[in-house]
């Protein structure tokens, strides 16, 4: 797991980091002078010392996954970081009232979890860059390192279907993501966890199947 000032690097994570002239990225990448944005990726990185990004540009064919070393980042912004930026940015007026809504709303309303806004909602208020578009989700991770109740899940869910736009909300738990809407299903079967080593199907999805 890649550290940088102290600071672990998790999944969904921004990052702004050096990059080179000869770097070699494509003309569509965004530069900020010396330095791009990245997202962290799911997948591990394969070389020491880097972590895996993945970059976008202003169309949805303009993406690229790679691996940067970890002493080239120059600042890191957590989802749970942007929640409060939200009244203050000028983020796509599709999503804009929704964001104010969960901006607004209490810790209780999410189980008391650590919740920010991911995809290119997430994208566009680290960075303000733009990257919203009309049709877009929003997107959501909820940082579940301990159990979520299945009924407490539903409730939470309940609420996002209140919000003026659709939204696709991930539990980020320790073993990988689950969609909060599948977990918010009926309790006994399996639900689909994304992994660092690819998706599989559990039932628990903070607990090996095998324990």
């Amino acid at each position: 797991m890649a550290v940088t000032d102290g600071r672990i690097l998790r999944v969904h994570d921004l990052v702004r980091f050096r990059a080179d002239d000869d770097t070699g990225l494509p003309p569509w990448v965004t530069r900020e002078g010396t330095t791009v944005w990245g997202v962290v990726r799911r997948s591990p990185a394969t070389t020491p010392g880097t972590t895996a990004l993945g970059l976008r540009g202003p169309q949805r064919s303009e993406r690229l996954p790679l691996e940067v070393r970890v002493h080239d980042i120059v600042e890191v912004v957590a989802p749970e970081d942007l929640a409060g930026r939200a009244l203050e940015s000028t983020v796509s007026p599709e999503l804009a009232p929704s964001l104010a809504i969960l901006s607004s709303a209490s810790s209780e309303t999410f189980g008391g979890l650590p919740w920010g806004p991911t995809g290119s909602a997430g994208f566009e208020l680290a960075t303000r860059l733009p990257a919203v578009r009309a049709t877009s989700d929003l997107d959501l991770i909820l940082r579940a390192d301990q159990r979520l109740a299945r009924e407490d899940a539903g409730a939470i869910l309940r609420f996002l279907r209140t919000l003026p736009c659709l939204v696709d909300c991930l539990l980020e738990t320790p073993r990988g993501a689950v969609a909060l809407a599948e977990w918010a299903g009926p309790a006994g079967g399996s639900v689909l966890l994304r992994t660092p080593a690819g998706p599989v199907l559990t039932r628990d999805p903070w607990q090996d199947d095998a324990r």
